[in-house]
C-alpha cells in the first residue's frame, strides 16, 4: 500500500517542502520533490496587505504540491523554532500563520501534522541534537544519495529548508508504526 509523505519547514519568506512515496512499510521512500517556496515583499501600500499577498501566494503553491503528487497520507512539520530575545511579535505571527498552513492541508485531508522540534530532527538524522543545518542535510543524502540530485537544484541559501522538510519527512517514516492488520 502505497503512502505518500509530505513534509514541510513553514516560513514566510522560505517555505521548505518535501514529498516522498513509500510504496509498502520499512521501504525506502521515493523522494518526489524536494524545494523551497520563496516570497518576496511585493511593494504593498501597507505590511498587512503585503502579507496578505504572501500568503495567499504559498497557500496556491501548497494546493498545487497536493495537485502535482497527491493528498498526503501523513503530514509532517518542523515546529517553529524562535531565537530568545530576538525574535518580534511581527515574526512570531508571520510563523505561526505559515504553520497554520501546514495544519489546513492536513485538515483538508483528514490526516493529523505530526509536530517535530528542531533538534529532535537533527538527532533522528544526524546524530546529534546540536547538529549544524550542513550536517543533518549531510547526513540526508548519506542515506538517501538521490536527495543529492534534488538538493543541487537549489540555491544554496534555500538548500536548508529543503533538508528541514525532508528531515520532517525522515523523522515521520522512522517514528511510523506499521499499519494494524485484521485476521
Amino acid at each position: 500500500m502505497s503512502r505518500l509523505f509530505f513534509g514541510f519547514d513553514p516560513s514566510l519568506s522560505h517555505f521548505g517542502y518535501a514529498v516522498a512515496n513509500v510504496l509498502t512499510y520499512g521501504s525506502k521512500p521515493i523522494w518526489l520533490a524536494a524545494g523551497v517556496i520563496v516570497t518576496k515583499p511585493l511593494g504593498c501600500a501597507s505590511k498587512t496587505e503585503d502579507n496578505r499577498h504572501r500568503f495567499q501566494g504559498l497557500a496556491r503553491q501548497l494546493r498545487e504540491l497536493v495537485r502535482r503528487h497527491g493528498h498526503p497520507d501523513v503530514v509532517a512539520v518542523e515546529a517553529v523554532a524562535l531565537m530568545h530575545g530576538r525574535t518580534t511579535l511581527t515574526t512570531i505571527s508571520a510563523l505561526g500563520r505559515a504553520r497554520g498552513l501546514v495544519d489546513a492541508i492536513a485538515a483538508e485531508y483528514s490526516v493529523d501534522a505530526r509536530e517535530f522540534h528542531p533538534q529532535a530532527l537533527k538527532k533522528l538524522v544526524a546524530g546529534e541534537r546540536t547538529a549544524e543545518k550542513a550536517d543533518v542535510e549531510k547526513s540526508l543524502v548519506a542515506r538517501y544519495p538521490e536527495l543529492e540530485a534534488l538538493f543541487a537544484q537549489l540555491a544554496l541559501a534555500n538548500r536548508e529548508h529543503a533538508a528541514d522538510a525532508c528531515a520532517a519527512v525522515h523523522a515521520a517514516l522512522t517514528t511510523t508504526q506499521p499499519p494494524h492488520q485484521e485476521q
